[in-house]
């Protein structure tokens, strides 16, 4: 307990400053503002409680404090200063207590009576002397700090102090991430009761679970100290691009005589879609199982099945084409002209084998592809194994799109095969 001896000339001085309440057996109880001028909405204001007796004072006194509509009224430090007065030969013992009074909204208020219950010692081994006083209404008057709007939440203070702090850093995240939130708020001669709570903010991908707030107050050499420890835990809910908006916090500092704010900034961030779940994997990975099964005991059939089809596709015309331009990539004169009589003999119809002058240049006037099939015949007939097969090859592609295009024409130019 912190006890502090008062001298006589202290104690006097209150006596005459202030007359005694109540004056009973031996007892006083004074109490008064400790300033006469207008408070601030959410400053403190001291009420100054002082029991005097004659006997020494039997265990701690117990305040009954009364309900204000507006306004909080608070014990400020439950440790009272300790104080002693001879006056007219008479030795007075003290205790100073101090009661903190803060109004939520301006204008006129009266602090009412308090209650106060407490004992003196009387003969040596008798039992203490019970004593119940009330002080006399106290009238307060408060006032909006300059650039604060009825119905905004403020306090007034020396000295605050704002701290965040994000487990883990909001960055890159998938759906079901979850960030967590602090904000410590420690603010000097309020308690932290009344500071404002901290703002959800609103993003509809996320979901905010806020946990209760940890509100605390201590006394540092005699002077109030309340902190707000405030959190929230914010889950993905889809993917999206976050944005949490920023939070200002604002309060009158009484020493610079101002208005002071201090803002945390947006918070930005990716939210991405949720990786596969662990059960999710394990279909897929027992799926893809039971697929590799599937197709090893039946690997000799797909091999046989594959090689049916690949064979019917090298047959076909598109394959016999297709072999053909590999043949002149490579180069070889030999191979392209077994590739090109291969893809003609499909072509063909009519006995005998597939030429070059009736089932290709007959049907095409085109001299380009007629120089490159000349070019290819005198190679054969000189014995080279080489020639320049891409600008064949592409007078052969434009020849096949040709036949493509008219075929529908002369399709029509048919007979039907069953008329009416």
């Amino acid at each position: 307990m912190r006890r502090r001896r008062v001298r006589a000339g202290w104690l006097l001085g209150v006596l005459l400053a202030a007359g005694a309440a109540h004056a009973d057996d031996g007892v006083r109880l004074e109490a008064a503002l400790t300033t006469t001028a207008p408070v601030l909405v959410g400053q403190q204001a001291t009420l100054a409680v002082t029991l005097s007796a004659t006997a020494p004072f039997a265990g701690s006194p117990i305040f009954a404090l009364p309900r204000i509509p507006g306004a909080v009224l608070m014990q400020a430090d439950p440790h009272p200063v300790l104080g002693s007065a001879t006056i007219d030969g008479t030795t007075w013992l003290s205790q100073r207590l101090e009661l903190a009074f803060y109004a939520l909204r301006p204008g006129a208020f009266t602090i009412p009576a308090v209650t106060v219950r407490f004992g003196t010692t009387g003969a040596p081994g008798a039992a203490a002397i019970p004593h119940e006083l009330a002080t006399t209404p106290v009238a307060v008057t408060a006032a909006l700090p300059p650039g604060v709007a009825a119905g905004d939440d403020v306090v007034a203070t020396t000295r605050m102090t704002i701290d965040e702090q994000w487990t883990p850093a909001p960055g890159k995240a998938r759906v079901g991430d979850a960030f967590t939130w602090t904000v410590t708020r420690t603010v000097a001669g309020v308690p932290a009761m009344l500071l404002p709570p901290l703002p959800i903010g609103e993003a509809g991908s996320l979901a905010a679970y806020p946990k209760p707030p940890q509100v605390t107050d201590r006394s540092e050499r005699g002077d109030l100290v309340g902190t707000r420890i405030d959190t929230i835990t914010y889950v993905c809910t889809r993917a999206d691009r976050v944005t949490l908006p920023g939070v200002t916090f604002r309060w009158w500092d009484l020493g610079a005589a101002e208005l002071a704010e201090r803002t945390l900034p947006a918070v930005t961030f990716e939210v991405a879609g949720a990786p596969p779940s662990p059960a999710t994997w394990a279909v897929w990975a027992a799926a893809m199982a039971g697929l590799a099964t599937i197709l090893w005991w039946r690997r000799h059939a797909l091999a046989a099945s594959w090689r049916r089809r690949r064979s019917a596709w090298e047959a076909s015309e598109p394959g016999r084409f297709r072999a053909l331009e590999r043949a002149c990539r490579s180069g070889g004169a030999a191979a392209i002209w077994s590739a090109l009589v291969a893809w003609l003999a499909l072509r063909h119809a009519g006995p005998g084998c597939a030429t070059v002058a009736d089932d290709l240049l007959a049907h095409d006037a085109d001299p380009e592809l007629r120089r490159q099939v000349t070019a290819l015949l005198d190679a054969l007939a000189a014995g080279r194994t080489q020639v320049g097969g891409a600008a064949l090859a592409a007078a052969l592609t434009r020849h096949r799109r040709t036949l493509a295009q008219r075929r529908p024409a002369l399709a029509t130019l048919l007979p039907d095969l069953n008329p009416s």
